[in-house]
């Protein structure tokens, strides 16, 4: 080598394994990457890594500009890199000048995402961010930085198990479906089902598995259910919360179309899981074998779902 020579320095070494990860991976270095179906940057996108994502590595290029597979989709050499630090993104962040925004955002942005990971206290990197929305004077971000916000100081105060299960089999949880209380929200007599939704629009085969009894789905326009027409039983498997009369209501707190996010979480955040990557996406674990998700949009509920370990 000499002087005229071109070097490109060696790309970050990739880890083998660890405590998170047991195959060569890495880990991605910036907020919402976008995963290409191809190796283009015109290329279709087919998801996007929040910041800390844990990358499948088969092949690394020495070049940060090519491209790399990490499962089914392609991303950039530069953007992958070790695991994240809190600590450094914080120092990172706190050493920008309020001025310049731009970089604040960025990196809050990236500050964020990983801290949902991160298995840290969430509460400073969204109060650094809530702090740049304000900047910004964007309302849409505000609002969401403290919704997060409230989201994160009541997961560090969750209501325990027991507590949970406690709501989750007595007589102030139950579902509505077209304005008819069912007791049980897992599974419903399908006699009753047929009584009160009428007759589907569609019934399909499913495949058995581990997780319902049925073989059967009988699908509505606002809900579907596996069913198993011999024992007479209708596993939920979600209805649409949008839908007029239908109502999923927790320890007496009905969850409706009338229901805003805002009430939602004042009224139920110690008692659900969240991940701020996955906004509008709320989890009740109330029973040892399955969870209910609640799912929003445009602030208002729009479907209930119950979900059974495999």
């Amino acid at each position: 080598m000499n002087a005229r020579d071109q070097f490109t320095s060696p790309p970050p070494p990739i880890i083998d394994q660890n405590n998170q990860y047991g195959s060569p991976h890495l880990y991605t270095q910036v907020a919402s990457l976008r995963g290409r179906e191809q190796p283009s940057k015109n290329a279709k996108i087919g998801t996007v890594f929040t910041m800390g994502t844990i990358v499948r590595i088969t092949f690394y290029p020495c070049d940060p500009e090519e491209w790399v597979n990490v499962g089914n989709y392609f991303v950039q050499q530069k953007y992958l890199g070790q695991k994240p630090s809190m600590k450094e993104l914080y120092e990172e962040f706190d050493a920008i000048p309020k001025s310049d925004l731009k970089k604040r955002k960025q990196v809050g942005e990236r500050l964020v995402e990983f801290s949902w990971k991160s298995g840290e206290s969430k509460i400073p990197a969204l109060e650094r961010f809530l702090e740049i929305a304000n900047q910004l004077k964007d309302e849409k971000q505000i609002y969401t930085a403290k919704l997060n916000l409230k989201l994160a100081k009541a997961g560090e105060d969750r209501v325990s198990f027991e507590k949970l299960h406690a709501m989750g089999v007595s007589e102030s949880t139950y579902l509505v479906i077209n304005g008819v209380k069912f007791s049980n929200y897992e599974t419903l007599p399908l006699s009753k089902l047929i009584k009160v939704m009428g007759d589907p629009l569609k019934i399909l085969k499913k495949e058995p598995d581990c997780c319902f009894s049925g073989d059967q789905r009988y699908q509505y326009s606002n809900a579907e259910f596996v069913v198993d027409q011999e024992k007479n039983i209708a596993e939920v498997d979600w209805i649409s919360l949008q839908s007029d009369n239908n109502a999923f209501v927790i320890n007496d707190f009905v969850i409706n179309n009338k229901t805003t996010e805002e009430k939602f979480v004042d009224s139920v955040s110690k008692w659900v899981e969240y991940d701020g990557n996955y906004p509008e996406e709320y989890q009740f674990y109330l029973l040892e074998y399955a969870l209910i998700n609640i799912s929003f949009k445009n602030r208002k509920p729009k479907r209930y779902s119950f979900s059974i370990f495999p």
